[in-house]
């Protein structure tokens, strides 16, 4: 009996292949239609870089080879394509249109292509860090050396959104926390499905006002109830202690290799660290109960 393998799905925009040996490709519709609709009209910056002829290898049936569907930005406006054209399941996701909408990059990439807009946008990443209260500035040698040697990287990204603005995203990388942060104690709750269905068909049927909201730096709304420590370093400290010059700067040391090292004390819930999302829904359930909303017993 032959084992079943699960389906690859191979896409080459601007020279840039997007796969996974599992099988993991997501096309996200809302993108797709988005794009062809703005084609239509003309516009073709959604889909800034990429070029005038992507070209797209799918999986076809049993027994026949794989097909190459090729068409310039026109052609697709034109299109029907749909997610069954490509042959995607439901468990073989990978987000691909976005992902080229969205590139992400790092610092050192980022300020190299983006320049002083660049720098704009992380010194406005890092002044909302700063002004929520973040972290605490910490001297290198009132550390241990444990302290140092298990201190989280602050990361930050840089993206350019579809109207040219530069968009800083800081973040911690917490993979160190998963040697000592079981995943037990660190998942937040999340609604389910059938709850979320069931809710908005009866406000349907009720003529309910259904509000939605974003709430900016979510998790750095909740307070850290364990000491971390982070360390930002290079172009990324300088950075920060230009926010605030008094604060940051005595703190920052420079390595024998001229390397900016800024040591800081976490305050709050940062996206990276692994027990955030669940430090953020224990407050915010706090407040909304405190608003006078109950929580659903079925599904809290």
């Amino acid at each position: 009996m032959k084992s079943k393998t699960k389906k690859r799905i191979v896409i080459d925009f601007a020279g840039r292949q997007y796969h996974e040996s599992d099988g993991v490709i997501h096309i996200n519709p809302s993108v797709i239609d988005q794009g062809r609709e703005s084609l239509k009209k003309g516009d073709r910056s959604l889909l800034y870089g990429i070029k005038n002829r992507p070209k797209i290898s799918v999986p076809t049936p049993k027994g026949q080879r794989k097909q190459e569907l090729k068409w310039n930005l026109q052609s697709f406006a034109d299109s029907e394509l749909s997610l069954d054209d490509f042959d995607v399941q439901e468990d073989v996701v990978m987000h691909v249109v976005g992902v080229i909408m969205a590139q992400q990059y790092t610092i050192r990439k980022g300020l190299k292509l983006f320049g002083d807009g660049g720098r704009l946008a992380v010194k406005k990443e890092l002044t909302q860090l700063h002004d929520m209260a973040t972290y605490t500035p910490m001297h290198a040698h009132e550390l241990t050396r444990e302290q140092r040697v298990q201190a989280l990287s602050s990361l930050m990204f840089l993206t350019q959104k579809r109207d040219g603005k530069i968009k800083g995203r800081a973040c911690a990388n917490g993979s160190k926390q998963r040697e000592y942060i079981n995943k037990e104690s660190a998942t937040s709750p999340t609604v389910a499905t059938d709850s979320l269905m069931i809710t908005a068909a009866i406000d349907a049927v009720e003529l309910r006002d259904v509000v939605t909201l974003d709430i900016p730096g979510a998790f750095l709304h909740a307070d850290l109830d364990e000491e971390v420590i982070m360390v930002l370093r290079g172009e990324l400290a300088e950075l920060m202690a230009k926010v605030e010059p008094k604060l940051y700067r005595p703190y920052i040391i420079t390595t024998s290799k001229g390397e900016s090292i800024l040591y800081v004390k976490m305050q709050k819930a940062m996206y990276g660290l692994l027990r955030s999302a669940l430090l953020f829904y224990l407050k915010l359930r706090k407040d909304l109960e405190e608003f006078g909303f109950e929580i659903n017993d079925y599904d809290p």
